[in-house]
C-alpha cells in the first residue's frame, strides 16, 4: 500500500491509499468505532456491509458509522485507489450539538443506504472537499484545520443527497442473511450461538456457515465476537468500567474478554 496523503490523530484519520495490485486478503470483513466516508478513486468489484452487496464504480463514495462490518472484493486487474476520512462523531459537537449532520450514518437502517453512485456525488461539492484537504500542506496543524473544515461541508452535502433520496441502491441482499444478521446485532448482549440462531432460522450450521462466509467474508463466531468487542470499546470510551462493559456486551467471563480485547485492539481495555 502506497500512502500518497496520510493525517491521524486521536479524533480524525485521513488517507489517499493506492494499491497497484489488490489483494482479496487485505480487505476482509472489519468494522470499527469510528465513523468512515470513503471514496473510490480507481478499481473495480464489490463492497460488501453487513451483508449486502455494492457493485462499485469509480466515483462512488461510501458512509459507515461505528460498528458497520464491511468489506471488499476487487479485480486485481486494476489498482485500487481510495480516499478515506474517518471521525468520531463529537468533533462536530460545537458546530452541530443535535448531530443533524449526521443522519446519513444513523438514520437508516444497519447496512442500508452507505452507497451513493458517482452519478450523485459528482454534483456536489464532496470530491472538491476532498481534493482540497489532499493539496493542504502537510503540517499537522493546517492539515487538521482543513480536515475539519472541509468535514462540514462533506457532511452537509451528503446531507442534501441523503434528505433528497438521490442515492440509488444498488445492493444484492440476501434477505435470510439480512434477518440474521439483524437479530445478532440487536442482542449483542443476550446468549448467542450457532445453535441459537440455526434454531430461531431453521437452518442448518454447514449453510449458516457458508452463508456467513458468502456475505461477509467472516464466520459466525468472528462477526460476534468483533461486535461485541467494538461496542465494548465504544462504551469504554463513554466512561463505563470495563468489567460492566464486558457484561453489557454478552461476555460472562471477564478474562475470555480481556484476552479477546487485547487481541483485537492491541491494548488492554483499561489503556
Amino acid at each position: 500500500m502506497e500512502h500518497r496523503s496520510y493525517y491521524q490523530d486521536k479524533e480524525l484519520f485521513f488517507h489517499q491509499s493506492i494499491d497497484q495490485v489488490p489483494l482479496d486478503t487485505a480487505y476482509g470483513m472489519h468494522a470499527h468505532e469510528i465513523y468512515e466516508i470513503f471514496y473510490l478513486v480507481s478499481g473495480t468489484g464489490s463492497f460488501y456491509v453487513e451483508g449486502n452487496m455494492y457493485p462499485i464504480t469509480p466515483g462512488c463514495l461510501f458512509v459507515l458509522r461505528s460498528n458497520e462490518a464491511h468489506h471488499m472484493v476487487l479485480s486485481p486487474a486494476t489498482a485500487y485507489e481510495r480516499i478515506v476520512l474517518h471521525f468520531f462523531p463529537e468533533i462536530i459537537d460545537a458546530e452541530d450539538p443535535k448531530h443533524i449532520l449526521l443522519a446519513p450514518f444513523v438514520d437508516r437502517t444497519l447496512g442500508q443506504n452507505n452507497y451513493y453512485a458517482p452519478s450523485a456525488s459528482s454534483g456536489c461539492r464532496i470530491r472538491d472537499c476532498l481534493k482540497d484537504i489532499i493539496e493542504t500542506d502537510d503540517d499537522p496543524y493546517l492539515k487538521r484545520l482543513s480536515i475539519r473544515s472541509n468535514l462540514l461541508i462533506i457532511l452537509a452535502e451528503l446531507n442534501k443527497l441523503f434528505r433528497n433520496n438521490s442515492q440509488p441502491q444498488d445492493s444484492i441482499t440476501n434477505q435470510r442473511i439480512a434477518d440474521i444478521i439483524t437479530y445478532i446485532n440487536d442482542n449483542l448482549s443476550e446468549p448467542l450461538s450457532i445453535d441459537i440462531l440455526c434454531q430461531k432460522f431453521y437452518i442448518s450450521k454447514s449453510y449458516l456457515n457458508s452463508l456467513f462466509k458468502q456475505y461477509t467474508s467472516s464466520t459466525v463466531w468472528k462477526y460476534i465476537e468483533t461486535k461485541r468487542l467494538i461496542l465494548a470499546k465504544e462504551l469504554i470510551r463513554t466512561g463505563i468500567s470495563a468489567k460492566n462493559a464486558s457484561e453489557q456486551c454478552g461476555f460472562s467471563n471477564y478474562s475470555t474478554f480481556f484476552r479477546a480485547y487485547k487481541k483485537q485492539f492491541g491494548i488492554s481495555p483499561s489503556d
